[in-house]
């Protein structure tokens, strides 16, 4: 809803044109319309539950937690496509039985899992290791409007517990980049790489820790989904904090029970991966502002949300580029929030198929030109 609480109006001018008037300037409008949140539909829709849109596939069936089954569209907009007659979607509940699956023949395409399973397939016969580069991270925060999060000494504390690049390697070996605790990375002309990060230091880890109130420790809970890297990312973070005192205890739980019923937004502490977006005004927007929609670590500063203004109105490109400089230092400084690696998407095909493209939110891939092997 954030995206578009800037619309003023909405109205048909011509027969292939659509005229938007905004409330104030944002430059970055058409990447919000193209959102893989947002839905075209007609304008009399009341029930938003059965798609009219205009894709290439519609769907035939829909059972959640196991599969959806869709045909082609045959009055699709664009001769020729989709080249499929069908898909069929399986959800699976583990990312390595969904690896064995593809491995097996039981499916042909599979994407975003971990990737010490994607190094299991780069020589396996019959299958097309796929991989892009992308501006995908996964958010270690601590919500910062209760305790222990509400005193700034504690998140301090849990980044200079940590060795940076020993993380990195642990988890992601040789693929994606170390972050900086900011969304902005390195994908984007707007990152900042010069800005340092703190070195590891337990002893001052511990003694900010103390001067918050914390002298023989913190123990916290730390929920992550299943799914990618997070686990592997759990463990390590594990490792590292309990040398400065922080003992969290790993609950590795299903997406469906991450996410479920908003329980994420509520948690002390937690890791979730974030997609890929062409321009990074969207983070700030939707996580990380005052009333962003999904602020996680529930973070309010009138500086950056100042900053945060800034950047995603401004038509003068020099002043953006400093107000994203400076909401790169801010959240360094003093953000909620641990981003430790921006990651490499991977995902896996098999051989007998050709024209897939795999896209770096690898949800918007594009299948309609897909099409089998011939012979």
């Amino acid at each position: 809803a954030n995206l578009y609480t800037n619309i003023a109006n909405i109205q048909a001018t011509g027969d292939l044109e659509v005229t938007f008037t905004l409330t104030q300037p944002n430059p970055f409008f058409l990447f919000d319309l193209s959102d893989n949140h947002a839905l075209v539909v007609k304008a009399d829709t009341q029930d938003f539950t059965k798609f009219n849109g205009t894709g290439p596939f519609k769907v035939v069936s829909y059972s959640p937690e196991d599969r959806i089954l869709m045909e082609a569209n045959q009055d699709y907009f664009v001769d020729g496509q989709p080249k499929l007659a069908g898909l069929e979607v399986i959800f699976f509940n583990d990312q390595t039985a969904m690896v064995d699956a593809l491995e097996s023949g039981d499916v042909d395409l599979t994407m975003a899992f971990s990737t010490d399973l994607y190094l299991r397939l780069k020589d396996v016969s019959g299958i097309t290791t796929l991989e892009t580069p992308t501006n995908m991270f996964d958010v270690v925060r601590l919500r910062s409007d209760r305790a222990p999060g509400n005193d700034p000494r504690v998140i301090q504390a849990m980044k200079l517990a940590l060795d940076r690049q020993a993380v990195h390697q642990l988890v992601m070996p040789g693929f994606g980049e170390i972050g900086r605790d900011s969304p902005i990375g390195p994908m984007y002309t707007q990152y900042f790489e010069a800005l340092d990060l703190p070195a590891r230091d337990v002893a001052k880890a511990r003694e900010l820790l103390a001067e918050a109130g914390y002298p023989d420790g913190l123990k916290l809970d730390l929920h992550t989904p299943d799914t990618g890297n997070r686990p592997q990312l759990a463990v390590v973070l594990k490792d590292q904090w309990a040398e400065a005192g922080i003992d969290v205890n790993v609950m590795v739980e299903p997406e469906s029970v991450y996410y479920g019923d908003n329980g994420w937004m509520d948690v002390d502490l937690g890791i979730t991966g974030w997609g890929s977006r062409p321009y990074p005004q969207f983070y700030l927007d939707m996580m990380l502002a005052c009333d962003a929609e999904w602020n996680e670590s529930h973070f309010c500063d009138s500086e950056f949300d100042q900053y945060v203004k800034t950047a995603g109105t401004t038509m003068d490109e020099k002043a953006r580029a400093e107000a994203y400089l400076a909401i790169q230092r801010l959240l360094l400084d003093r953000g909620p929030i641990i981003i430790p690696y921006f990651y490499t998407q991977v995902g896996a095909i098999s051989d007998k198929f050709q024209g897939f493209e795999f896209k770096a939110f690898s949800g918007r891939s594009d299948v309609r030109n897909v099409s089998l092997v011939e012979d």
